[in-house]
């Protein structure tokens, strides 16, 4: 049975009447590294050595720098060649990752001003000393210092939810003013049992806030806080991974309220049994021009209340937010950052004390990482330059294009002016891809992630910030598109929906510890009915590759 999974899509006859031959499994496994590393080149070169003594015939190839150079240095070009050949020597096939718009960091050190950006509209700054500061400050949150509580409920909140936790004031731990909150997980708790306190805040629409809240956690292995600002009909506005740190820790979450002029703030605590948590400084600030994005489409316009216009280098300096990450020299993103007020000019119209209108964009990020808007006319043309400068360098005949988790779309004029739906630009993206790569390799082979066009995982009519949804994802992407799959959790709805839509797909499993992924033998049982299994491909998100061999074991001996 399972055999004929394989081979499904190769019965037919040729022109002859003879059978089509079966098309080789795939086994394949994903390689993440960094030649400009020390030692990235000779881990490489043994986890191919091993590979191909465990039977993988192919390797996705994962490298920040093919992304991030428009020109490879000479000795990373030299090392990537050096696993190009052993590559070939070994007979696997190297299939270099591209495209990774998702996780944008790496496209966009060519081009910060690229990133998905939403509108930022009637922000009002004053001047200030010379500068141009946020005149829009929103009202205080009440008992952000959490300095009072009435029974367990700090001053100011009401308890969305609140199973029982104790919470009480501490004067001893506290990191400003008398008190912090401190929540207690109580031993008889139940697993997941979540405390929720939330507070209504009133913000103006379309401006971008900063919250921060600091926070320590003790024997909290397990638990949780998070911070969720909400719109209209509970829509999150903001994303962050939160810290639990055992020693007093800022957190900082960014949003845009669009629409909103109230917000629901919800302070949401996970805590464990015999575990403690402090929380305490929530504030709210105008984040002004924190990641303001300067480009052609996304124009800025300073105004008086009066309809008087103000202009960039005229009346206030280049307006701008340029950071430098530690350990870089290349702009990028960040939200713990104080952005540069902009500077009144000496020959300026604008007078101490004057107050001006500001329409602008700003980044939209989601869990601290931006996305690159790939429908702007300049990262068009970026992404046709990264495919002839890859295949040039690897001479690759397949391309894995890297749109995994894919969180905002939809919001800056370049989208905008597509007059699509986010699913259907990233459709159009590997169709347009596709047809670029052919140009150059003619028989060249796409490859994909499943998630952004599976209806059973992020193909959905909402979804993150994705303004318009990311359902019916799948139209416009070309059948000759091979699908890496690795739904398992809904695993007959997932490879099911690709083999009835006619796309060949790939398996993919791991061994991490944790994983949701079901262990590959389990996963290619759960795809048997599919028409057009390929084969396998193992990843890790660890850097643990001395499960290659076991993997490949597990998964040939019900792919065969």
């Amino acid at each position: 049975m399972l055999s004929l999974l394989v081979y499904s899509l190769c019965i037919g006859q040729q022109a002859t009447g003879s059978p089509k031959p079966p098309e080789p499994i795939l086994r394949w496994f994903m390689l993440s590294a960094n030649l400009q590393q020390p030692g990235d080149t000779e881990r490489a070169l043994k986890t191919l050595q091993d590979a191909s003594t465990a039977g993988y015939n192919g390797v996705i190839y994962r490298d920040p720098t093919l992304e991030a150079f428009a020109k490879v240095p000479a000795p990373y070009a030299a090392a990537l060649n050096q696993v190009t050949a052993a590559a070939r020597r070994l007979n696997i096939e190297f299939i270099p990752s591209i495209a990774n718009v998702g996780f944008g960091r790496d496209l966009l050190k060519l081009d910060p001003s690229l990133v998905e950006s939403m509108p930022c509209r009637h922000v009002h700054f004053v001047v200030t000393g010379g500068k141009l500061r946020p005149s829009d400050p929103p009202p205080p949150i009440a008992g952000g210092g959490f300095d009072t509580i009435a029974g367990d409920l700090p001053t100011g909140f009401k308890a969305a939810a609140h199973p029982g936790v104790a919470a009480f004031l501490d004067p001893a731990m506290k990191h400003g003013g008398p008190a912090s909150l401190r929540v207690e997980g109580q031993p008889a708790m139940a697993a997941g049992s979540k405390v929720v306190y939330e507070q209504a805040i009133t913000v103006q629409p379309w401006h971008q806030y900063r919250l921060s809240i600091w926070t320590k956690t003790a024997a909290a292995q397990g638990a949780a806080i998070t911070l969720t600002p909400l719109g209209a009909n509970n829509q999150v506005l903001g994303y962050f991974d939160w810290q639990n740190t055992p020693e007093w820790g800022r957190n900082v979450l960014v949003f845009n309220s669009q629409e909103n002029t109230t917000v629901n703030l919800q302070l949401g605590v996970l805590p464990i049994a015999n575990a403690k948590l402090w929380i305490d400084d929530l504030t709210l600030e105008d984040a002004g021009v924190l990641n303001i994005t300067r480009r052609d489409d996304c124009p800025l316009s300073i105004r008086g209340d009066d309809g008087a216009i103000f202009n960039e280098f005229v009346d206030v300096d280049d307006v701008n937010d340029t950071f430098i990450p530690p350990g870089s020299t290349t702009p990028g993103f960040d939200v713990f950052h104080d952005p540069k007020p902009p500077s009144v000019l000496g020959n300026s119209k604008l007078r101490e004390g004057q107050i001006v209108v500001m329409d602008y964009y700003a980044a939209a990020l989601i869990h601290n990482n931006p996305t690159f808007c790939f429908s702007e006319p300049k990262a068009k043309s970026l992404l046709k330059t990264e495919i002839r400068r890859v295949i040039a360098l690897t001479h690759a005949k397949t391309l894995h294009l890297n749109l995994d988790n894919v969180q905002a779309l939809g919001w800056d004029p370049g989208c905008e002016a597509t007059q699509t739906t986010p699913g259907q630009m990233l459709g159009r993206l590997v169709r347009d891809e596709y047809n670029f790569a052919k140009t150059i390799v003619p028989g060249v082979q796409i490859v994909t992630n499943s998630n952004m066009f599976d209806p059973n995982a992020n193909s959905k009519d909402s979804y993150y910030f994705m303004q318009g949804g990311t359902s019916d994802s799948l139209r416009d992407v070309p059948k000759q598109t091979l699908i890496l799959n690795d739904n398992s959790a809904n695993g007959l709805p997932s490879s099911g929906y690709f083999a009835r839509q006619g796309y060949s797909q790939i398996l993919v499993g791991t061994t991490d510890a944790g994983s949701t992924m079901a262990p590959i033998d389990k996963w290619i049982k759960i795809a048997s009915d599919a028409k057009g299994i390929r084969g396998y491909m193992f990843v890790t998100s660890t850097g643990d590759y001395s499960h290659l061999g076991d993997f490949a074991k597990a998964a040939s001996a019900v792919l065969h």
